[in-house]
């Protein structure tokens, strides 16, 4: 096996100088309590690092190797760091964690599922004991007292969601004693960067309130939807964008599936009003059908979300994770659920929400480290502001990243990657074979069956046994399918008999979106220099590539069983749809933000002037103001009179009339999020007219807001002069 790496940084080199002379010492007491008065910032990096990295030696028997050290002074600077699967990340949080606790700030490691939360505090804790900090950890389970304890700690362990969730919950709290943050939002270190910071970018945190349940409504929509046909010129068609018109084709439907788009023709608006017996099709029944036919036509059981008891689950396309808990917004869960005919939930309106992007810019700082960044360089650079730091891996990687194989049908690719895997563990190689759907592992799956390959399977569905399945996935002669939920936060050590066979060989079954996350697959082998494998099997029918084909090409392939022996040039499509991909959803993320960015000065407003009401005693001139605002002030000393008659003290009075105003502030702000989405919803169109929408977008909230405001002040006093 090849030397560990060395690393000419000078701080990595200083640090490794300090970590030669504490190993001397026989205790860390004295040190510890001196680094807190080194006044030198950069000297107390490098005498922190080291105690961290010594503390670790000492309690976990894991001591840092160079890389990890670099990895920790680039995230103490704020920067994302790359690092490979199997390079340790997880021990590097501790020296950064420590260092910023000892600039006096409160550190949150974030990771993207409450199972790494648990493991990385339970394997932690005796490190962060030794070097005398305080750690707390937060999972979905957690009590409101047990969160504000965690978020007191000197470091507390979460996953991305609860964060985002608590930060929207703190500023939603009718009493202040229900706040279990405060604000403390000081650096944070995102594990799993990649995954959180991309992949979930483009779905805001939303926290809703139940509104009325319009079940028969959505069954109605279902069953039209049913019988409405794909227009026969959809392969014509299916690259065009309609705005504000219905196509004049045969057919009732148009589809596109690159952009995930579904329109209905001039025949399935007349259907549409026939079937609901209108003359003309409103925005509630229009967006009601939308939801229907983007369940119908793009929402995929066993690739999009599975049906579990009686409830649809959301399957997280980056990760193969069951989302629990998590659902669609605007009604389309509601279409889901009629399609496949399982109890219909009440609909629910936005009462608060944030994207990730602005969450995390309620940080003073954060950092982030993966194992696959490098390629979202830009947007890092342009949303987040990030600088990307690649740390070397700490043995050269001698992995072999074989080109793809490519097929006209998806049976030939099966059956290709059937013959491989048989021969790999004839060798007494181990094989992973990755997915990017729930589906497609089951199609293996049964497959590998009828062939007597014997397997273990590991999906959302089936995802109870991952620990035990992941630990003996290097074994020699071992078979694992597994969707994307087996490539994060775990590593397949290879026993010695698969690493002399050629160690272990990574099948990927089809592409992914990103090409981002099609190397964590093949990241799952070659760590810390062992040997290894990787190569991809691709179909022309695969969900990813077909949409992208032109029917001649297709037409033609078809024909030929192994295409990259006949057309040399066919790599390029993957890259092609890949680099096509990242541009479509680069852009739905910008957008995001864009809009989030005019959202959030209006959110901080209003989240700020709360906060005040919530934490001071609720002040009579207060009161008093907003009644004179309004030309009240008569009906409302009258109403005060006839508390006070009533024998109410004016503290009592003052205690009604704060909850008063908190509640008349998140109605209103609840209303306003939908006049801000249906104001989204028209400046996108109006992008077709040359104008900038995000611009006009802004021009247009500021009247919305000071409208709401207003309301906010209407239904306040309305509320306090009933009798």
């Amino acid at each position: 096996m090849a030397e560990a790496r060395q690393v000419k940084n000078r701080i990595v080199q200083a640090v490794l100088r300090e970590c030669q002379k504490l190993k001397e010492k026989d205790d860390l007491t004295d040190e510890l309590e001196h680094v807190r008065d080194i006044k030198n910032k950069k000297e107390r990096l490098i005498k922190s690092v080291a105690l961290a990295s010594e503390a670790s030696r000492r309690t976990i028997n894991i001591a840092p190797y160079p890389v990890q050290i670099l990895a920790a002074i680039k995230m103490y600077q704020g920067h994302v760091i790359e690092m490979k699967t199997g390079e340790g990340k997880t021990f590097v949080s501790p020296m950064t964690a420590f260092a910023k606790v000892l600039d006096g700030q409160k550190v949150h490691v974030l990771t993207v599922n409450d199972y790494l939360v648990e493991r990385d505090y339970t394997l932690l804790l005796p490190v962060y004991e030794m070097l005398g900090l305080s750690v707390g950890y937060i999972t979905t389970e957690t009590s409101i007292e047990e969160r504000k304890k965690a978020y007191k700690c000197d470091v507390c362990y979460i996953t991305n969601s609860e964060v985002g969730f608590d930060y929207l919950k703190d500023h939603l709290a009718m009493h202040s004693d229900s706040v279990v943050c405060n604000g403390k939002y000081d650096f944070a270190i995102i594990d799993e960067a990649d995954s959180i910071l991309i992949d979930e970018a483009r779905t805001p945190l939303i926290i809703s309130a139940d509104t009325e349940l319009i079940s028969g409504f959505c069954i109605s929509c279902a069953k039209l939807v049913k019988t409405l046909e794909l227009s026969k010129e959809n392969e014509e068609l299916e690259d065009t964008v309609y705005v504000g018109e219905f196509p004049k084709v045969d057919g009732d439907v148009i589809l596109n599936l690159k952009y995930g788009l579904v329109y209905l023709t001039e025949n399935g608006v007349k259907k549409a009003e026939d079937y609901f017996n209108v003359d003309h099709l409103d925005k509630f029944i229009l967006h009601s059908l939308n939801n229907a036919l983007i369940a119908r036509f793009i929402k995929k059981k066993g690739i999009d979300y599975i049906v579990r008891r009686n409830e649809i689950i959301i399957v997280d396309n980056a990760t193969g994770r069951l989302t629990e808990g998590r659902t669609w917004s605007d009604g389309l869960h509601q279409a889901v659920q009629a399609k496949e005919g399982v109890e219909i939930d009440a609909t629910s309106e936005t009462a608060a929400s944030i994207t990730y992007q602005c969450l995390f810019r309620q940080y003073k700082d954060f950092c982030g480290m993966t194992g696959t960044v490098r390629t979202e360089r830009k947007e890092f650079r342009k949303i987040y502001e990030k600088k990307i730091s690649v740390i070397p891996t700490n043995r050269p990687v001698i992995r072999q990243d074989l080109p793809d194989r490519i097929f006209a049908r998806k049976e030939e690719k099966y059956q290709a990657i059937l013959e491989e895997t048989r021969k790999a563990i004839d060798k007494g190689r181990a094989v992973l074979v990755g997915t990017a759907s729930v589906f497609t592992s089951e199609e293996i799956s049964d497959i590998f069956d009828e062939n007597d390959i014997g397997h273990d399977l590991l999906n959302a569905k089936l995802h109870r046994r991952e620990a035990e399945i992941i630990a003996e996935a290097g074994s020699s002669g071992n078979v694992v399918i597994a969707t994307n939920m087996a490539g994060r936060g775990t590593d397949i050590k290879i026993d010695e008999k698969t690493r002399a066979a050629g160690g272990l060989l990574v099948i990927g079954a089809e592409h992914n979106e990103a090409k981002r996350i099609d190397n964590q697959l093949r990241g799952r082998c070659g760590r810390q220099g062992d040997p290894g494998s990787t190569q991809f099997f691709v179909s022309l029918e695969d969900r990813l590539i077909n949409p992208y084909l032109s029917k001649s090409y297709y037409e033609e392939m078809k024909k030929v069983k192994e295409i990259e022996k006949k057309d040399p040039f066919s790599g390029h499509i993957i890259r092609r749809v890949h680099k096509r991909i990242g541009l479509q959803y680069y852009s739905e993320r910008k957008d995001l933000f864009d809009y989030d960015k005019v959202n959030q000065v209006q959110m901080r407003v209003i989240y700020n002037e709360r906060e005040k009401i919530l934490n001071d005693d609720m002040d009579r001139e207060t009161v008093k103001r907003i009644a004179k605002e309004m030309n009240m002030e008569k009906e409302f000393h009258e109403a005060m009179k006839r508390k006070k008659d009533e024998g109410k003290d004016t503290v009592t009075i003052l205690q009604e009339q704060k909850k008063v105003l908190l509640k008349s502030i998140d109605k209103e702000w609840r209303k306003h999020l939908q006049d801000l989405e249906a104001l989204k919803r028209n400046e996108y169109l109006k992008a077709y007219g040359n104008m900038d929408p995000v611009t006009q977008y802004r021009l247009d909230a500021y009247p919305l807001f000071a409208e709401m405001v207003v309301r906010v002040k209407k239904e306040f006093m309305k509320e306090i002069l009933k009798e």
